[in-house]
């Protein structure tokens, strides 16, 4: 038997297997096969679905199928878990001040370094720990995972600038309390453009040829730039 999907020919376990569900289901053709596999495919996702939905009814007494997305669904079990009382915006100012600093995020992994040491190379290296997979070193990437996770939902107010001179900006503490937005005119030395043409530190959306918003990792200098606390004090 042929793969036209591999272009090799498959091994004889996996014919045997086809051989055995082509008998014990009486397929005759691909149109018999593909029924098959509709009907398992439907199965197996109505069993995660009903599970789904009745963890989510005895832990949060909400039913996921009236809800479009699952994040939408995660937002009012959140609410109802920590009974929070979440504070509206009033200011204009204020109010497009953060959604101007709305940008999504890049998480990402990098390979950084890679080196196969297992039984299908032939030759190891004695000395080093022999396991059965190739060695790899990543670097995972995630610059607003940290901030995101700390929701601050009431008492928002403007501040004075001149409170954060450099000496009282480093005495913050990514745990602290009180959370702030700065709006920034930041400038990204060349220097570090090539250490950082991977990963740009102050990511942008921009609007590209066809009028849709992108985001973007430049490298380009920022005005106005919103961002908040953390992600400054890690700039």
């Amino acid at each position: 038997m042929y793969s036209s999907l591999t272009g090799e020919h498959v091994t004889q376990n996996v014919y045997e297997n086809a051989k055995k569900i082509r008998e014990t289901f009486e397929i005759k053709n691909m149109r018999d096969f593909t029924i098959l596999y509709n009907k398992i495919d439907v199965l197996l996702l109505t069993d995660v679905m009903e599970n789904y939905g009745a963890v989510s009814l005895r832990d949060f007494k909400l039913d996921p199928v009236y809800y479009y997305t699952t994040p939408g669904f995660a937002w009012n079990a959140m609410l109802r878990k920590t009974g929070v009382k979440l504070e509206l915006l009033k200011d204009t100012d204020m109010y497009l001040m953060f959604e101007q600093g709305i940008r999504e995020g890049l998480s990402q992994s990098s390979i950084i370094y890679s080196k196969a040491n297992n039984k299908y190379i032939g030759e190891r290296e004695k000395k080093k720990h022999q396991r059965n997979i190739s060695q790899i070193w990543m670097q995972i990437i995630s610059m607003d995972g940290r901030c995101v996770n700390i929701y601050h939902t009431k008492g928002f107010k403007w501040c004075n600038p001149d409170l954060f001179n450099t000496e009282n900006f480093f005495k913050m503490k990514d745990d602290q309390e009180k959370s702030y937005i700065f709006e920034e005119d930041m400038k990204y030395p060349e220097e570090l453009h090539d250490l950082h043409s991977d990963y740009s530190l102050t990511p942008e959306n921009v609007f590209d040829n066809t009028k849709l918003l992108k985001l973007t990792m430049t490298l380009y200098d920022k005005k106005k730039y919103i961002l908040h606390y953390i992600i400054l004090g890690f700039i």
